[in-house]
């Protein structure tokens, strides 16, 4: 009987001992997880960071001194916004410009800036589809380079997060005058 009863003692011990009480350190990470899905959090992220400037200074054998300075705009900025779960990303794209200057016979022809707007300004179907692109570069295309009272600028946007481009060509001719036509070519790089 004091067998029986100390083997029952020994079971009332082991039943309440397994109870499933959670340990400490299950329950904090239980309320952390709780926290994380109950709490939304979004995540700023500017890209790129800080002010950036490239500048590229060409005298041509024609006479066209070309001057192309390339910056981001810490002011304008492109937002993606990426969800997930009750995460939220948002990823600024500081807008990228650049500010083209064209001395012909020591005599300024040109100065202007591109941008979105000065693109919308001559394509205007362009708009939405360029609503979330960022300008990639400026450069003097040196394969039209035949004629020697123009010169032939190339102008590259594409769409953050994308595969989407467009290709501008610029032609300056040496009184300042210009046109803009938009590139037709898909693999162009």
């Amino acid at each position: 009987m004091r067998n029986l009863f100390g083997l029952l003692l020994l079971l009332v011990v082991a039943f309440t001992s397994c109870e499933g009480r959670k340990t400490k350190h299950q329950a904090l990470k239980e309320s952390i997880q709780n926290f994380k899905k109950n709490i939304p959090f979004e995540i700023v992220e500017y890209i790129p960071e800080n002010y950036h400037e490239t500048v590229t200074d060409t005298l041509m054998s024609n006479g066209f001194n070309v001057k192309i300075k390339t910056f981001t705009d810490l002011g304008n900025h492109i937002p993606i916004k990426i969800e997930k779960d009750l995460k939220t990303k948002t990823e600024f794209y500081r807008e990228v410009k650049s500010e083209i200057s064209i001395i012909v016979d020591d005599r300024q022809v040109l100065n202007t800036v591109i941008d979105k707007d000065f693109i919308f300004s001559y394509f205007k179907e362009n708009e939405h589809a360029m609503t979330y692109s960022n300008l990639q570069g400026v450069w003097i295309n040196q394969t039209n380079f035949t004629n020697s009272q123009s010169l032939s600028l190339d102008i590259y946007y594409a769409e953050v997060n994308s595969d989407k481009r467009e290709i501008f060509q610029m032609i300056i001719n040496r009184d300042g005058s210009f046109r803009i036509t938009k590139n037709k070519k898909e693999n162009y790089l």
